[in-house]
């Protein structure tokens, strides 16, 4: 049985649907399948990944995920420790960093992160005894007062008072007891003063006793400890070492609870009793099919049960009868996201990489109808020996159906979250370069649903699918040459194709409509280039990093550069002058001077929402939402102010069916709902959300689903105007507020909407409380 149904039920009874996430309201999509720790709490268990954690509680079956956006300090989980005396996680990141989970509330203590003289600040393994947590880390252990929610003591016990790596520590009756990297070291308990090194003894007579001791636990009256360097677990049985468990050559990890020795190893969960030890090598067929287990710690839970932390499969109980229950919340299987799209409500996010240095299995998530599906080698046929999916594109109108560009073997076509067929130079035009590798690097649709793509470094580097499923190879003067690196493409509604040549600057064709004859194709390779001058300066720049591209509502094309970027208001002129060259916005600070936009920045990825305002993605700087000419900073984003993981932005995306920003980092993907979103047809579609309007909310009220920038007005029953705005696309947003700033009276309010041109119009209520 798969726990992760009462995850979902979860999110439906508190209202987080996808068509009803709040206004400014932060998700994370994250993979819980990598867990690195385990631990029991007071009726929950709680497991952490690197980037979040979850508990599980088990008398109802719930599930609750902390990530940022829940309002942790940070990102980097390394260790969880409970306290039962003080009813507190204690949550410690590879950085050093410090919080306390007390219920919903999270206290932080950043003091280890803070200093700059330690070089190794990980947190790796955290135990509590009382109201005080021990904290092992990468230069000697830090204990914790609780109930003041302060660091009381910190011990430095290497030699002369050195900082050493301490891995773990165990508690006993009598002793402190540390594996470090330079091997075991032991003070007694009742010393008042075990901040002096002086204290703390070697054990010298375990055999390595230098050696590299990365697990330690105390057991019936006996200790555990594993040597790193030997390869062994030894046995401290009061009275000398000896080796425990002949051929045990590996150890993540050792736990002590419930009358149970754990040993967590890399493929395997071995349990010791005292005097039997009995070993788990896999979980239940309908968790585990061919796959090696992974676990990575586990403990013997105080009803009987086993739980176990995978870094593959989440967490794990096993119960007393022996069966198997694989416990996860939603999300993708990983956090490998790189590259962004959407298409009719459905999110798309390939895992692969162009960097040539590691080969990623071919492998896609999607988030449709509010549930994050994985699709793998082990979920569908035709992926098997497939790397790097790069670039996802779906058919216009038909998400089910969707195409993946692989880096290195083509292109795979889905079909219902199954790969229906691999296009390779064996049965298609497509063509391979050198160990036959065939690179795809950009998928785009035109708006006659064909599918145009890059061919990286061979003849014909441009390709097209047909939507008759027949096949066109354009080859170009200037594209030719393999020194012409080919990357993204983009089909813009006039006609015109871009493609990024790394490193070089852009090509634009035009086949005219006709793909299978040449003769009458226009196209032309370009440096980009922007112009500024206010007739008293004027200031040229090229470019060469090519980041990305996007086309906007008005048709303009804007390019992301390791420059900032550079905006083609004119791009259909293209072919028509020699001096084509765009423009760098600049970005109005109210002093009158020019300030480029994001000239300082390396621009990673740019999407246009409905009211056609740019997001762009930095690599360094988090995200940044501008007006629609680029001038007016709107909202700057990045891990500083916002829940947002990490700055460097990969790929950014945009639902828009409900304007919900969806944003790629190194260490997974999260989303922002946004105040635009595409824009309608017609009205049919129209609601207002909260609705009614209780006396206790005091958020922005949305009228969505209107066409695009509608006249919205609000009048009271009786026709006085309260409120008038323009909606950002299919969205508009009122405070609630008549135009004095007061909050409006109790009423039924009309909302009137009416499109650009006064064709259509609409009428809807609203119910307020005051």
């Amino acid at each position: 049985m798969h726990k992760r149904i009462y995850f979902l039920l979860l999110l439906l009874v508190t209202g987080i649907t996808q068509a009803q996430v709040p206004l400014y309201h932060w998700r994370s999509h994250l993979s819980f399948n990598d867990v690195i720790a385990v631990t029991e709490a007071d009726g929950k268990v709680f497991a952490a990944t690197s980037q979040g954690l979850f508990s599980y509680n088990q008398s109802d079956n719930s599930v609750e995920t902390f990530t940022r956006v829940e309002g942790l300090s940070d990102a980097g989980i390394s260790a969880i420790g409970w306290s039962d005396a003080a009813g507190i996680l204690v949550i410690g990141y590879s950085n050093g960093n410090i919080d306390l989970l007390d219920g919903e509330t999270v206290h932080n203590i950043s003091a280890i992160k803070r200093k700059t003289n330690l070089t190794r600040k990980s947190i790796n393994q955290i135990i509590t005894d009382g109201s005080d947590a021990y904290l092992s880390c990468g230069f000697g252990i830090v204990k914790l007062n609780l109930e003041k929610r302060e660091i009381s003591e910190t011990w430095l016990i290497g030699s002369g008072g050195a900082s050493v790596m301490v891995d773990a520590l165990a508690i006993d009756n009598q002793y402190y007891w540390a594996a470090t990297a330079s091997g075991i070291y032991r003070a007694r308990k009742d010393e008042p003063n075990l901040q002096d090194y002086a204290n703390w003894e070697q054990q010298t007579s375990v055999p390595g006793n230098t050696d590299d001791f990365t697990s330690i636990a105390a057991f019936q009256n006996e200790v555990y400890a594993f040597d790193n360097t030997a390869k062994q677990l030894y046995r401290w049985n009061g009275n000398y070492w000896q080796t425990a468990f002949t051929g045990m050559n590996d150890c993540l990890n050792l736990t002590s609870s419930n009358d149970q020795l754990v040993i967590t190893r890399s493929e395997s969960v071995d349990l010791y009793n005292g005097s039997s030890l009995s070993s788990i090598t896999t979980y239940s067929p309908e968790i585990v099919q061919w796959q090696t287990i992974s676990p990575s710690d586990a403990f013997a839970g105080s009803n009987g049960n086993l739980w176990i932390g995978d870094s593959k499969f989440g967490m794990i109980e096993r119960t007393n009868g022996g069966s198997f229950q694989q416990i996860i919340p939603d999300g993708p299987s990983d956090n490998l996201g790189a590259s962004l799209s959407s298409g009719n409500g459905t999110v798309f996010a390939a895992t692969g990489s162009k960097s040539g240095d590691v080969f990623l299995p071919a492998e896609v998530h999607l988030l449709s109808n509010g549930e994050w599906h994985t699709i793998n080698a082990n979920t569908t046929k035709n992926l098997d020996n497939v790397n790097d999916l790069v670039r996802v594109a779906s058919v216009p109108g038909n998400p089910d159906r969707f195409y993946a560009a692989s880096w290195g073997k083509g292109l795979i076509a889905f079909d219902i979250l199954q790969a229906t067929e691999h296009y390779d130079p064996s049965n298609s035009p497509l063509e391979a370069y050198g160990d036959n590798l065939c690179w795809i690097g950009g998928l785009s649709f035109d708006r006659n649903n064909n599918l145009w793509m890059t061919n990286a470094l061979v003849e014909h580097q441009v390709k097209v699918l047909k939507e008759d499923g027949n096949w066109a190879s354009l080859k170009y003067p200037g594209l030719e040459s393999t020194d012409n690196f080919v990357g993204d493409i983009l089909a813009t509604k006039s006609g015109i194709k871009w493609v990024i040549i790394t490193n070089v600057g852009l090509f634009a064709f035009d086949d005219n409509r006709t793909i299978d004859d040449q003769t009458d194709d226009k196209y032309r390779k370009l440096t980009v280039r922007s112009v500024f001058s206010n007739n008293e300066t004027s200031i040229s720049k090229l470019y060469s990093n090519i980041q990305c591209m996007a086309e906007d509502q008005d048709g303009a094309l804007w390019v992301g550069t390791g420059k900032g970027v550079v905006e083609y208001y004119n791009p259909d002129k293209v072919f028509d002058t020699s001096d084509f060259y765009g423009i760098q916005p600049g970005v109005d600070l109210g002093d009158g001077l020019y300030h480029p936009l994001l000239e300082k920045e390396v621009v990673t990825s740019i999407a246009v929402d409905g009211g056609n305002r740019k997001w762009f993605g930095t690599k360094n700087s988090g995200t940044f939402l501008f007006s629609d000419d680029g001038q007016t900073l709107i909202r700057h984003f990045n891990t500083e102010n916002s829940p947002l993981l990490s700055n460097n932005i990969k790929s950014i995306t945009i639902n828009a069916k409900n304007g919900e920003v969806f944003f790629a980092t190194d260490y997974g993907i999260q989303s922002y709902m946004s105040d635009a979103s595409g824009g309608n047809q017609t009205f049919a579609n129209v609601y207002v959300f909260p609705n009614p309007v209780r006396e206790t909310y005091h958020g922005d009220i949305t009228i969505d689903g209107l066409m695009d920038q509608s006249t919205v007005k609000i009048t009271d029953i009786a026709g006085n105007l309260v409120f008038q705005t323009t909606s950002n696309g299919g969205r508009a947003i009122w405070n609630g507020k008549d135009s004095y700033g007061r909050r409006v009276n109790t009423g039924v309010y009309l909302v009137f909407c009416s499109d650009q041109n006064g064709d259509q119009s609409f009428v809807t209520k609203l119910l307020f409380i005051r």
